[in-house]
Parts: C-alpha cells; sequence; structure tokens
C-alpha cells in the first residue's frame, strides 16, 4: 500500500503495510506512548478491536518475528498528524494536579510520558520559586 500522507518513521512503515487510516488510527489511540505488538494477539485485543482481524494479523507479522520465532514487539508510536501544540499544556498540567498517571496523561493528552515528565519538573521549580 503507498503512504499518501507524509507520516513519521514507524507510521509510515505502518502505512506502507496496512494502510494510513490504520496508521493514523494508531496513532490518535497511542501516539506518544510505547506499545506492544504481540505475535498471537487474541480477538480482544486492542488492535484487533481498533484495525480488524486482517491488518492487526498483518501488523502482527511483520513486527513481531525475531530470527526463526515468533515473539512481541516493542515499538514507539510517534503522533503523526494527531498532534497540535496550542492546548497541550494547559491539558497535560491540568491532568498532573489531578493526580493522573504519566501514561494515562500521555494518552489522554496526546504528548510523549517525557512531555509529563517535563512538565512535572517545570511544575516542580515553579512552586520552589514561590
Amino acid at each position: 500500500m503507498k503512504n499518501s500522507v507524509k507520516l513519521p518513521g514507524v507510521l509510515a512503515e505502518i502505512a506502507d503495510l496496512i494502510g494510513t487510516e490504520a496508521a493514523i488510527k494508531i496513532a490518535t489511540a497511542r501516539g506518544g506512548t510505547t506499545i506492544i505488538i504481540p505475535a498471537n494477539p487474541d480477538d480482544g485485543h486492542w488492535l484487533v478491536t481498533l484495525l480488524g482481524h486482517d491488518s492487526t494479523i498483518a501488523l502482527c507479522k511483520h513486527y513481531a518475528t525475531y530470527g526463526n520465532r515468533a515473539c512481541g514487539a516493542r515499538v514507539h508510536i510517534p503522533f503523526g498528524p494527531t498532534s497540535t501544540r496550542e492546548t497541550k499544556t494547559a491539558l497535560v498540567r491540568s491532568l498532573i494536579r489531578d493526580g493522573k498517571s504519566s501514561t494515562e496523561i500521555a494518552l489522554t493528552a496526546h504528548v510523549t510520558e517525557r512531555t509529563v515528565f517535563r512538565q512535572k519538573q517545570m511544575m516542580k521549580e515553579e512552586n520552589a520559586d514561590d
């Protein structure tokens, strides 16, 4: 499949494998985090729910091999075209104040976990200046 939208790294690879729409769905659902692509997903796996059985199997076959044996693969998913910066900081800081986990904040705000850690540090430094 030819990728018609400019996507970064692994998203472009996924788009070439199973389509741009599928790559964007993954970026929307899990952008900014590391996912595990299983060797043999069950029917209830989130990728099957998101992409359908055939696309998920194609994705898993592509990523979940090591030598001659099947195993899960850890893959960092970038945001791609699903991210805007205008409202991210306010949302991240609000979720930090609400006590949410870094992973939950990253998934909700479509930022990386590293961005959450940086915002937490900046908030600590700002509070120390008071």
